[in-house]
């Protein structure tokens, strides 16, 4: 077993890695099943969608920092990632130390407390976070005075404009409660007034319960 090998499996033993990320040919995730929110696929649908190119993101709920470095790979100028939980910031960090990406920067940061009138971003990542906060329309609000807003998060399939509640459960920590599940109408109706043409993608391969739906 080689040194990132005992890296990658002393990190799991502190929390399990969110996302499957590639060091040096060797996975975070060993035998991953398949599903629609795995973070490969979702940065496939992602990048499809958006230019990166020469742009300043933000990765809100960073997790283990596998969007913010490929937003790096894509040609982003700049990629700040934040989330709340230190272990996450912990393993983001050992993973750009991999890739050594310059002007990638990652920080344990409530995403309520971003000065986004000092702070200007070009894109801002909102990527399987807006059901893990208790406060989704604060968040938007917050974040609607970006050029490009990228969300990605489970999807109540209804035409009403509303959210259902999660249940409040805990999907591994704190830091992972299920909240409210919006409607793309819910999202709209909060985001059309700061003027974004939005686009919505649900991938007719998903099969969950709550979709994993892509607003961009």
């Amino acid at each position: 077993m080689n040194e990132i090998q005992n890296k990658i499996k002393e990190l799991e033993k502190k929390a399990p890695w969110n996302h499957n990320v590639d060091l040096k040919g060797i996975s975070t995730i060993e035998n991953q099943k398949f599903s629609i929110g795995n973070n490969k696929i979702k940065w496939n649908r992602i990048n499809n969608m958006v230019n990166f190119n020469n742009k300043k993101v933000l990765d809100l709920g960073c997790s283990d920092g596998y969007f913010s470095c490929m937003s790096k790979e894509a040609g982003a100028l700049l990629v700040n990632g934040i989330d709340l939980d230190p272990l996450r910031i912990e393993k983001a960090n050992y993973v750009n130390s991999i890739y050594k990406y310059k002007n990638l920067d990652f920080s344990v940061r409530d995403v309520y407390n971003i000065d986004l009138d000092k702070e200007k971003y070009d894109i801002i990542l909102c990527l399987g976070l807006l059901h893990r906060i208790p406060d989704m329309e604060k968040l938007l609000k917050k974040i609607s005075n970006t050029k490009i807003l990228v969300i990605e998060t489970k999807i109540y399939d209804t035409q009403e404009p509303i959210c259902k509640w999660g249940g409040g459960q805990s999907k591994s920590n704190k830091y992972n409660n299920l909240y409210d599940i919006p409607s793309f109408n819910y999202l709209k109706q909060i985001l059309e007034p700061y003027g974004f043409n939005i686009k919505t993608d649900i991938d007719p391969k998903d099969k969950n319960n709550y979709k994993r739906g892509l607003l961009i």
